[in-house]
């Protein structure tokens, strides 16, 4: 297993350990990493809408307007 471990202080520096050496191997962590982040936000936009219900529609249909 391959670890890069990035990180940032209070004070806005970067820290990057790992194998960075081979750029083909962290550029390729580095887009996965975004995929995962992006695929994460993705699902949790789906989970965040909300179909209405049979009878939230039923109640729709019956109101005056």
């Amino acid at each position: 297993m391959r670890t890069m471990t990035i990180e940032i202080d209070d004070a806005g520096q970067l820290s990057v350990n790992g194998p960075i050496a081979d750029k083909a191997l962290c550029y390729s962590m580095l887009e996965l990493a975004r995929d995962a982040v992006k695929d994460f936000h993705d699902e949790a936009a789906k989970r965040a809408i909300v179909a209405p219900s049979s009878q939230d529609m039923l109640a729709l249909r019956r109101s005056p307007g």
